[in-house]
């Protein structure tokens, strides 16, 4: 029996789903402890006495009903056989449909059957060890496991037909050099083009559609049995106004062409020898009326005003079969994008992730009525439009860029437009010279942007900057003197954020020296405070520096340790000064206290300081506690630091 009140949270939201409520009998153990797995004997019993029926056939199917529970739903809600039969030949018919897309199984309805048959008849046999197959991973899941059990025989299910091995119905010409297959469907373009990378031999997101309806397309398949790779094997795209070959690289002139294609047949002879005087096996084929049809229903569903276009397409091509085979949704989606439709955010939210997939694979997302719409994608999904943007060499704005593993960002540089420069090198935590020296036409461009309003992407870039002096490098006069005349706060900011300050304050001529000049203790605290690199800005100083050191406070050591940006070149720089040995000598509870309540990251400036600053973690009181949590900005950081020396906190 089920627990009232887990019973009532359970049904609160199957109300909400629209699915029927559970009773208070409802044996919630078997149901998940079992999920997609063999039911026990218990439920197969009450199972075939309430439908009245213990044959073998009922026990199969009862077993997949275990495995795929999606599918069949409780087999304990089953009331009769005929219930029982319906929702099984519903999931068998399915998965056989599913099969025949497969490369395993393309175009073989009976020998998919054969599989699906075997694994139905002898899964049971597996006990605790049956599992539901994935047509991800057919081989895996059920090729292998039918035949290393030997459910049926081998001799019987070998699947012969190749391009190297097609059937004789296919064959239009083959000599000692070549096979020419007159690959009239999608199935055949699938069946024959396996292992290839063309769009029109994938099971899912295939072309064929495509390039015969909208770019008027015939493929033939060719085999050069004396070839390598690759011009081992060819496509040859006869258009309406003349050929294209795809090779096995699938890229450049040998991509298969588009609809303007006019390449001659003497260009096919020149580039193909084998193929000399053989133009009569490649026939143009016309369009067909079904395909004329299938373009017909393309372009009337750009009538369709409502929100539920996934339900619209899934209505309109059921039972649409062209060239053979069934229009799937992704086929389709992709083919209605490709007539410049534009889908509504309604429409777009109500696609499956795999029609969206698809859909994203047609470039819409690349285009204007479709690029506003990215923000409505999964994370996947946006990542895949940023790479795809690079494939077809267009501008990435830093938004885009971001979406990508920073590991990826050296490479995608090159596709950022000019204006976005600046926040990457903000961000990135690469080798900016390496950027430099890799792109340099594309920082010349980025440094040609630069006027007195936009004179802080220098000083971004500068700051960013490991060897800051091969940017100079490449900075024209007028650029230059930008940096000879920054503003106290602009040089302030430059040099304490700088990787490299040193190397910066050699360009910065007279403008540097009197700023460094006019530093009083308070300029030099703030600037080490947030400086990147706080030991090499302060050899920047040279004796003004050193006397800053010579005249520190105690005050001012705990100031710097607890606000730095880089709290160890803080304390590298003011470790052998004589007012932090004094500081480190008087550190009492209270000094613990302010930097718990006001440090970043007080664990790393504590273990600076050294042991004995945390011994007074332990007498802290629950007063104390309150106050610095109160006030801290990283209240988690400081309760696990806190819980390390035994406190205990909710």
């Amino acid at each position: 029996m089920i627990n009232k009140k887990l019973l009532e949270e359970l049904n609160k939201f199957r109300r909400l789903s629209g699915l029927p409520l559970l009773k208070e009998d409802y044996n919630i153990e078997s149901h998940l402890i079992n999920e997609n797995r063999l039911y026990p004997n218990n439920i197969i019993t009450a199972t075939t006495n309430r439908i009245g029926d213990k044959s073998d056939e009922t026990i199969n199917k009862i077993a997949i009903a275990g495995l795929y529970r999606t599918e069949f739903g409780d087999v304990q809600q089953i009331k009769s056989k005929e219930q029982l039969d319906n929702v099984f030949n519903k999931w068998y018919e399915d998965t056989i449909n599913n099969l025949i897309k497969t490369p395993e199984f393309i175009d073989n309805k009976t020998l998919a059957t054969k599989y699906i048959d075997a694994y139905v008849k002898n899964i049971k046999s597996l006990g605790n060890n049956a599992k539901p197959f994935s047509l991800k991973k057919i081989e895996e899941g059920l090729i292998d496991l039918v035949n290393n059990n030997k459910w049926i025989d081998e001799s019987s299910i070998k699947q012969v037909h190749s391009i190297h091995n097609p059937k004789s119905e296919d064959v239009v010409y083959e000599d000692d050099n070549i096979i020419i297959l007159d690959t009239n469907t999608k199935a055949k373009c699938v069946m024959y083009g396996q292992g290839e990378s063309w769009c029109i031999t994938k099971p899912e997101l295939n072309y064929y559609n495509t390039y015969r309806i909208k770019y008027g397309a015939t493929p033939y398949f060719v085999l050069q049995k004396n070839e390598q790779h690759p011009e081992h094997k060819l496509v040859i795209m006869h258009y309406k106004n003349g050929y294209a070959i795809a090779d096995q690289t699938n890229s450049g002139d040998r991509s298969g062409g588009n609809q303007y294609t006019n390449g001659s047949w003497g260009d096919i002879e020149r580039e193909i020898p084998n193929l000399r005087g053989l133009e009569e096996y490649f026939p143009y084929r016309e369009i067909s009326n079904d395909e004329i049809k299938y373009d017909e229903i393309v372009k009337k569903t750009k009538g369709y005003q409502g929100d539920n276009l996934q339900g619209y397409i899934d209505n309109i091509i059921k039972g649409l079969v062209i060239n053979g085979s069934q229009v799937e949704a992704v086929d389709f989606i992709r083919d209605y994008a490709s007539e410049g439709n534009k889908i509504t955010d309604g429409q777009l939210k109500s696609l499956r992730p795999e029609v969206i997939d698809s859909l994203i694979e047609t470039g819409y997302f690349l285009m204007y009525i479709g690029y506003e719409q990215i923000e409505l994608l999964s994370d996947k999904q946006q990542l895949r439009v940023v790479r795809l943007k690079m494939q077809n060499n267009k501008t990435l704005n830093y938004g885009e860029l971001s979406r990508l593993p920073k590991e990826e960002w050296f490479n995608a540089f090159k596709f950022l437009n000019i204006h976005s420069i600046v926040y990457f090198f903000a961000d990135y935590e690469g080798d900016i010279d390496k950027i430099v020296t890799t792109y340099p036409d594309k920082i010349n461009k980025f440094l040609e942007t630069l006027s007195e309003d936009y004179d802080w992407k220098l000083i971004y870039v500068l700051r960013k900057s490991k060897k800051p002096q091969d940017i100079v490098k490449i900075l024209d006069d007028k650029s230059k003197e930008y940096l000879s005349n920054l503003t106290e706060n602009q040089l302030k900011d430059l040099l304490s954020r700088s990787y490299n300050p040193s190397e910066i304050f050699k360009f910065l001529g007279k403008n540097g020296q009197e700023f460094i000049s006019s530093f009083n203790h308070n300029k030099i605290t703030k600037v080490l405070t947030f400086s990147s690199n706080p030991e090499n800005l302060l050899q920047t100083f040279g004796d003004v520096g050193n006397n800053y050191i010579s005249n520190l406070s105690t005050y001012e050591i705990e100031h710097i340790l607890k606000f730095a940006i880089n709290p160890e070149g803080v304390f590298n720089v003011i470790k052998n000064s004589k007012a932090f040995q004094i500081y480190l000598k008087d550190f009492d509870i209270y000094n613990l206290i302010s930097f718990l309540s006001f440090s970043d990251d007080p664990e790393k400036v504590l273990n600076l300081l050294g042991e004995k600053t945390k011994e007074y973690l332990k007498d802290l009181t629950v007063n104390h506690i309150k106050q610095i949590l109160k006030s801290s900005e990283k209240p988690d950081l400081v309760k696990d630091l806190l819980r390390k020396y035994g406190h205990k906190l909710k």
